[in-house]
């Protein structure tokens, strides 16, 4: 968010939060509108996009159902042709190149890949492995540090901004362990990497929902007063120049200023 300010999460996922996003443009920018939460229809939808992902040399695909595409990642309704959704060409380069190759690759495989799952089962447990690894670490820093990296990531290629989108549904699937995550990343990694980590974070959110709007705030109460200035200073920063549905206004005012 800040001007030309480059901040690093602890060496892995550096983050320039002044000019490092490319705008997407047409035909990709949606307007955001209100949704029901999601609930996947009966069994035996057949109605699938195959979505074709590449960054660098890395190509993988995956089969989607469109209602599950389109519910939880609302920025790409218009960007599907012939039944298959193309990342290469709806990210305009440079916007992942920008970022650690590897460290993009894992968040858009970790995306698709769970709604593959959703798909098939019509369930989806995001981040039952990532409490398990940190949880179970002898070091737990460890752990910690590369799941921050991750989250970071996903933030990144889910922005509500220029990336995929993030809906409230989904939202809501990772906001339990990012309240988690973002405590442990105080207590071992420090406040300036839970700083950054909740600077990326906001690119995800965009909620009406009363009951997200008080866990963000919740999340946000356990900063200490001088964190959070600091991060007020960033948000503020950029308000003037940004519209009122960007990103800065939108954390600003879910935050309750």
């Amino acid at each position: 968010m800040a001007g030309d300010r480059r901040r690093h999460l602890n060496g892995i996922a550096e983050i320039d939060y002044g000019d490092d996003f490319e705008d997407l443009g047409e035909p990709h920018d949606m307007a955001f509108r209100r949704r029901p939460p999601f609930v996947p229809g009966p069994g035996g939808r057949q109605n699938i996009i195959i979505v074709h992902s590449r960054v660098g040399q890395l190509r993988r695909r995956y089969s989607v159902d469109q209602e599950v595409l389109f519910n939880l990642l609302p920025r790409v309704q218009e960007a599907p042709r012939r039944g298959a959704l193309v990342l290469s060409t709806y990210f305009r380069e440079p916007y992942l190149e920008n970022h650690p190759e590897d460290l993009m690759n894992w968040a858009l495989d970790f995306v698709f890949q769970h709604l593959s799952e959703f798909t098939s089962i019509e369930a989806m447990e995001m981040f039952g492995v990532a409490m398990q690894d940190i949880e179970s670490d002898p070091v737990r820093g460890c752990a910690v540090n590369e799941w921050a990296a991750q989250m970071h990531a996903l933030c990144i290629v889910l922005s509500n901004d220029q990336g995929l989108g993030c809906s409230e549904d989904l939202l809501g699937r990772i906001l339990d362990f990012f309240e988690f995550l973002i405590q442990e990343v105080h207590n071992i990694l420090g406040w300036n990497q839970a700083a950054v980590l909740f600077e990326a974070f906001a690119n995800i959110v965009r909620t009406n929902r009363g009951d997200q709007v008080q866990q963000i705030r919740r999340i946000w109460n356990q900063f200490d007063p001088e964190v959070q200035q600091q991060i007020l200073a960033d948000i503020r920063s950029a308000l003037p120049v940004e519209g009122m549905d960007d990103m800065a206004h939108r954390m600003y005012r879910t935050l309750g200023y």
